[in-house]
C-alpha cells in the first residue's frame, strides 16, 4: 500500500458489521415467525420466505409480524403490551440501522490516526417535515456496542414472546416492557 493512502479503522467497521448481523437475525427469527403463524414448514417454508420475504425491508416485515401476530392469536391484554413493546423496540433499532448504513462515514485524517481510532465521524441527512436535517453520528463501541445489545435482547424476546403466546406467562420474561 503507498504511503500516501489512508487506513481505515478496523474497530468501526467491525462493530458496524456486528450491529447488521444481529438485526438481519431480527429479519430472519420474524420471516419464519410469519412463515410458522400460518403452519408451513420444511421445503414450503423456504420457498414461501422467497416468494414472499425476498424484497420487503425491515419496515414492511415488522408491519407484518405485529399485524399477523394480532390476527392469528387472541392475544391477552399483556401479551399485546409486550408485542407493542416488541414494535417498538423494533422501530428504534430500524432507524439506528438506516443511520448505520445510510450515513456518510468519515476516514480519520491521517494514517497514524487511523490505526489507532476507535470511533469514525458520520453525517446523514434525512428530511423531516418537508426539512432537510443533518444527523451528526459517531460510529464507534460507546455508540454502537448497546446498539448490538439492544438487537440480541430483542431477539431473546422475540423467542420467548412466541413460546409463551397463549400462556401469558410474561410477568418476569419482559420486564422492560413497563418502563418503555
Amino acid at each position: 500500500m503507498p504511503e500516501t493512502e489512508l487506513e481505515i479503522p478496523s474497530l468501526p467497521f467491525s462493530l458496524l458489521g456486528e450491529f447488521t448481523i444481529e438485526f438481519e437475525r431480527i429479519c430472519f427469527f420474524l420471516r419464519n415467525s410469519i412463515i410458522n403463524s400460518f403452519g408451513i414448514s420444511g421445503e414450503k417454508s423456504e420457498k414461501a420466505i422467497e416468494l414472499l420475504f425476498t424484497r420487503l425491508t425491515a419496515g414492511p416485515l415488522l408491519e407484518m409480524f405485529v399485524a399477523v401476530s394480532k390476527s392469528a392469536n387472541s392475544l391477552t391484554p399483556n401479551e399485546t403490551k409486550v408485542l407493542m413493546f416488541i414494535e417498538k423496540e423494533m422501530g428504534k433499532l430500524i432507524a439506528d440501522r438506516n443511520d448505520f448504513l445510510h450515513g456518510t462515514w468519515f476516514r480519520p485524517s491521517a494514517k497514524e490516526e487511523a490505526a489507532t481510532s476507535e470511533y469514525m465521524p458520520g453525517i446523514r441527512k434525512t428530511k423531516t417535515n418537508g426539512q432537510v436535517v443533518t444527523k451528526y453520528m459517531d460510529l464507534s463501541a460507546e455508540e454502537v456496542r448497546p446498539k448490538i445489545d439492544r438487537c440480541t435482547n430483542l431477539i431473546n424476546n422475540l423467542a420467548k414472546f412466541e413460546q409463551h403466546k397463549g400462556t401469558d406467562d410474561f410477568d418476569l420474561q419482559f420486564p422492560s416492557v413497563e418502563n418503555s
